[in-house]
């Protein structure tokens, strides 16, 4: 498993779908390549993954993943572009609910034609 994603069901899912995946990808590619197999613009899938990322790059970085700078650099940015780390947050939170929204969507969606 992967950010709680299991990479098995991914990429079987990927395969399925009739997307060419590779061994190394992790669960985030796996499931831009299942979006983007049911249909959804490959633009659409990769900025709905891209707020999944966002979060878990922040997570590294400010749980000690990272050099002191780049986590310096980090809430530079948050406050610059939000105003605050509450503003900040609450950006990433609707984002990422609105990508795991398309994704249950979209996946259970397929799931139940294929069921068919």
């Amino acid at each position: 498993m992967n950010e709680g994603f299991q990479i098995k069901h991914l990429r079987a899912a990927a395969t399925a779908l009739g997307r060419s995946v590779e061994a190394i990808w992790g669960a985030f590619k796996l499931i831009e390549e299942c979006l983007i197999g049911t249909g959804v613009a490959e633009d659409e899938a990769k900025a709905a993954v891209s707020s999944l990322r966002t979060l878990r790059d922040l997570r590294n970085v400010l749980k000690g993943h990272g050099v002191p700078q780049r986590r310096s650099e980090l809430e530079k940015q948050a406050r610059t572009r939000f105003g605050s780390f509450r503003a900040h947050f609450a950006d990433i939170a609707t984002k990422c609910d609105a990508a795991l929204e398309l994704i249950m969507r979209t996946l259970d969606s397929d799931e139940k034609a294929g069921a068919a």
